[in-house]
């Protein structure tokens, strides 16, 4: 029996069963896998998210608003609501990545992922020439304004200082706005 090739070849979903299994039955094993996933998850990069979050925003096609939109037995869809449904299917591994760290209680880490969603927002809005952001007129700010909204937690304030310079440095035509929701939630 090949220890590697099974290990190598298994689904994620039978790789997660047998951690699972393991860390079960074993306390000390359970205590080391969980240290080691905090090891893992804690390795977050704000400028990482901010450039993968614009790249998938760049990549999406126009065309696929066009296919999309316009009439359907259900009715009719507004090019915008397609350009809106593409840009929340981008953005949810990112508010995923958010919602989590939220729930894990690591400050540090959910502000970065934050800050990462919202330069890549304000990077796809300001500096993109995709002709995909004809379509997505304002949606950028609106999802910037949800991230900030899912971010904001009271037991986060001891990072609101730091992401009220980020939100001055790195996104001037975005800052009051921001700093608005930001205060209407203290």
């Amino acid at each position: 029996m090949n220890t590697k090739a099974i290990i190598n070849n298994l689904s994620p979903q039978e790789a997660l069963t047998l951690l699972k299994n393991l860390a079960e039955n074993d306390p000390q094993l359970a205590k080391r896998i969980a240290q080691m996933a905090h090891e893992h998850i804690r390795e977050v990069d704000s400028q990482d998210v901010a450039a993968d979050v614009y790249s998938d925003l760049d990549a999406l096609q126009v065309e696929d608003v066009w296919d999309q939109a316009g009439s359907t037995r259900h009715g009719y869809v507004e090019t915008q609501e397609v350009a809106d449904e593409m840009i929340h299917n981008v953005l949810a591994p990112y508010t995923g990545d958010l919602e989590r760290y939220k729930m894990l209680n690591m400050p540090q880490e959910a502000l970065a992922v934050c800050m990462g969603i919202l330069e890549g927002l304000y990077l796809f809005e300001t500096e993109s020439t995709n002709e995909f952001k004809d379509w997505a007129v304002d949606i950028p700010q609106s999802y910037a304004d949800t991230t900030l909204q899912l971010w904001y937690s009271k037991e986060f304030a001891t990072e609101l200082v730091a992401l009220q310079s980020f939100i001055d440095t790195n996104l001037p035509r975005w800052r009051r706005n921001l700093k608005s929701i930001l205060a209407s939630k203290k």
